[in-house]
């Protein structure tokens, strides 16, 4: 019997970096840098906000949408550049390859947070919530049960378009702005990854399609936290 339905990976027909697949000199290290530069920079901002600011007129919903969406992206973040970089013995790097894409799951669901609970009517944004917690409760299932599929985040970015009218309506021409180079950024790092797609020009030791992947999805990432910044920094004064 083939060992690789034994160890319960989350890909039967993807080697690990333990067996020998190809791990390029940037791998990992864009969530790295992100991890120590961009994110303490953004919650630096939220403290700042929140203690510059009278407590008693605070609405602490929006204080804990919008943390609790920054701190799933950067652990999330945190486990991935773990992962990427470091090398692993065959369980533990199979648990942090499990743990790398329910952590992108959850912070690809979590990022409906601060418009779901502060800027749409209660009965839409429980709709929205509701729907994106079934999706990501079927996504972490597959993944621990290994029967994951890349496509299925997909299903959790497609609440966008059934939940247009109030994006468009309910987010300030920047939050709409940010939400928009958020979703083709997202898509077409996509399509490299999907595609296996990267400039011929590059170095295939240092950068390859997975990390033109990376980098659309961290400028995705960028937009979205940007995008939520603004949400809590207009909602957290009652």
């Amino acid at each position: 019997m083939d060992e690789t339905k034994l160890d319960n990976r989350l890909f039967k027909d993807i080697p690990l970096y333990c067996e020998g697949r190809e791990r390029t000199h940037l791998r990992g290290w864009f969530h790295f840098f992100m991890c120590i530069s961009f994110f303490p920079m953004l919650f630096a901002n939220y403290v700042c906000l929140f203690y510059n600011s009278d407590k008693t007129s605070i609405s602490y919903i929006s204080f804990i949408a919008c943390i609790t969406n920054f701190l799933i992206i950067y652990v999330a973040h945190c486990v991935s550049a773990y992962y990427h970089i470091c090398e692993l013995p065959l369980k533990t790097e199979i648990f942090f390859q499990k743990f790398d894409i329910i952590g992108a799951n959850l912070y690809i669901a979590s990022s409906y947070l601060p418009m779901a609970l502060l800027l749409f009517p209660t009965n839409v944004g429980t709709i929205l919530l509701l729907l994106v917690s079934l999706l990501v409760i079927w996504n972490i299932n597959s993944i621990i049960t290994s029967d994951y599929s890349l496509h299925q985040p997909i299903y959790i970015c497609l609440l966008q378009i059934v939940f247009g009218f109030y994006i468009y309506n309910y987010l300030t021409t920047t939050e709409f702005t940010l939400n928009c180079v958020g979703l083709v950024s997202l898509g077409v790092g996509t399509v490299f990854l999907f595609n296996q797609l990267c400039p011929t020009q590059i170095d295939q030791e240092y950068f390859n399609y997975f990390e033109m992947y990376h980098g659309f999805s961290l400028i995705c990432l960028s937009s979205i936290c940007l995008m939520n910044y603004s949400i809590f920094k207009r909602t957290f004064i009652v």
